[in-house]
């Protein structure tokens, strides 16, 4: 059985990915969740072999744990960004 190839994602497209996961789960505004995410950064695989992005959370300390959780659900799917 021939497995399907995950496609990577660009940091625009993995940024709306988590706004959405966030606000299905945690409701507020699109505006709120994507000011709390901030930009998404790209990471040489040098520095961490299983992913290549990172993500500084702002906000409040339960928004940022909403993000953090959201990022560890996320990123075991897309661990990769273009």
């Amino acid at each position: 059985m021939a497995t399907k190839a995950r496609s990577v994602m660009t940091a625009d497209e993995l940024g709306d990915l988590l706004v959405k996961v966030i606000q299905g789960v945690a409701g507020g505004t699109a505006a709120n969740w994507r000011r709390a995410v901030g930009k998404i950064q790209r990471v040489e695989t040098w520095r961490f072999v299983a992913f290549n992005w990172l993500v500084t959370p702002t906000g409040s300390r339960s928004e940022r744990e909403t993000v953090d959780k959201a990022v560890a659900i996320v990123r075991a799917e897309h661990p990769y960004i273009a």
